[in-house]
């Protein structure tokens, strides 16, 4: 082939070079809530996690990720579809003289409710859809298929993973050997020009006694299938991995990217808030350029979380007759019962003196120099606000103190230099004053349905 526009399966690519491409073809914009206030109570938190679900924005490093997936693909389709001839004869060959070598998969790892299985979503949706090549009079017409995305759930065994992809190629057979899937799936790859795949939800292989065995060894069966795997793991599972020998450790975690949460001052985070605000149409009545680093102090940047918070307040004030949200609800959809494992975790994340309970919330892999400028800024800034804060108490009289404890303790003025931003920001709160906070409101009897 002499020129590009000859070869369908790298032209799937064009404009991918652009970040800014990327970023127009993955954005999700949602489906506002306009009937949002006729909703009823006992069906507006379902109602809003669809709703906060049905989004995708992109952030910069989302963005950086994808860039490299796409290159990662491009890369494998520019080495195996040099050429129409070539890809005509391997399609006439046999299954079984299909041979591939392992390809070091990619870990997709990060805390969990980051926005892995979206970023992976996402990529599904940079290539063009599944469509038809027509090689011409004499051959058949042949399906492409830009990825594969295998969601494991409850599948336990390859086969099981494969066979949507696969299955006509099977025919009747319902338990083939793993050198027949194997052959049968590498040739399949071959045919439908597949780019890229992508494996989620592999926590459910650590539901069993040896999971480390078997989690290693479906990993290395999709090594072998002559495609590029990226595969999403929490770090509860990457330390599953690292429990493993050597050479398994080197062979699937010696490629890895670590999702990192947004920087709570990023513009990043703001527009994430700033969506599903819009999303609620009006009956969500915060101020984002001073609450945006409260919100993250209750959810850490995890935006599952943040849609279980959001969904909370929205449960309660609907079961109060309201209909306006406000701060303070999302502060009390924070102190609930419903969110009382969530808040666990977000203290865990939000104390950055190192602990038996805030280290398995941390990464077990190296991070980037970038994420780990970001971490020590916030340790920074966090550290600060709590000297600022026991300051102020000190130079309290001693009869003073006992309230000032009980006093509800929102974010404090940073007085260290930061960077300058375009709206003023409030500091985060810690985990400590998050749990001050909880106590006294636990002591006052403030709960969940409590009115203000």
């Amino acid at each position: 082939m002499n020129t590009k526009k000859e070869n369908p399966w790298l032209d799937r690519f064009d404009g991918l070079d652009d970040q800014d491409e990327i970023r127009r073809r993955v954005t999700v914009a949602g489906e506002q809530l306009h009937a949002i206030k006729s909703i009823p109570a006992n069906q507006i938190k379902r109602e809003v996690e669809r709703t906060l679900r049905s989004f995708y924005l992109p952030t910069q490093a989302d963005l950086k990720v994808l860039y490299r997936l796409v290159g990662v693909a491009k890369g494998h389709c520019a080495a195996r579809y040099t050429d129409r001839v070539s890809y005509i004869s391997n399609l006439y060959k046999p299954h079984d003289q299909f041979e591939s070598e392992f390809q070091a998969p990619i870990c997709l790892t990060g805390s969990a409710g980051i926005g892995k299985s979206a970023l992976l979503a996402a990529f599904s949706r940079l290539l063009p859809m599944d469509s038809i090549l027509d090689l011409g009079e004499g051959h058949p017409t042949v399906p492409l298929a830009g990825s594969w995305r295998i969601q494991v759930k409850a599948k336990a065994t390859t086969s099981s993973m494969l066979r949507p992809y696969i299955g006509g190629e099977l025919g009747s057979i319902k338990s083939p050997t793993l050198e027949l899937l194997t052959a049968v799936t590498t040739k399949t790859i071959n045919t439908q020009g597949v780019s890229l795949i992508m494996v989620d939800e592999m926590q459910f292989f650590t539901q069993s006694a040896s999971a480390n065995t078997l989690l290693t060894k479906r990993l290395l069966e999709l090594s072998y299938l002559g495609s590029p795997v990226i595969y999403a793991a929490n770090y509860s599972l990457v330390r599953r991995l690292l429990k493993r020998n050597e050479e398994d450790i080197q062979r699937l975690l010696s490629e890895h990217i670590n999702l990192p949460t947004p920087d709570p001052r990023s513009e990043d985070w703001f527009n994430y808030l700033l969506a599903i605000q819009s999303l609620m149409c009006d009956t969500l009545r915060i101020d984002l350029d001073k609450c945006s680093d409260v919100i993250y102090g209750f959810s850490a940047g995890l935006k599952r979380l943040v849609i279980q918070l959001v969904s909370i307040a929205y449960e309660n004030v609907w079961n109060q007759g309201r209909r306006q949200v406000s701060i303070e609800d999302i502060e009390n959809a924070y102190a609930s019962n419903s969110f009382a494992a969530n808040r666990l975790q977000v203290e865990a994340l939000l104390d950055m003196r190192p602990s038996k309970r805030s280290m398995k919330y941390r990464s077990p892999l190296p991070s980037s120099p970038e994420l780990e400028m970001n971490v020590a800024d916030l340790r920074k800034r966090k550290k600060t606000e709590e000297l600022w804060q026991a300051i102020q108490r000190d130079a309290l009289p001693i009869s003073k103190r006992k309230e000032f404890d009980k006093t509800v303790v929102l974010p404090l003025t940073n007085i260290a230099p930061t960077p300058p931003v375009k709206r003023a920001r409030s500091t985060p709160v810690t985990a400590e004053s998050l749990r001050k906070t909880h106590e006294r409101r636990r002591q006052l009897g403030a709960g969940p349905d409590r009115k203000l």
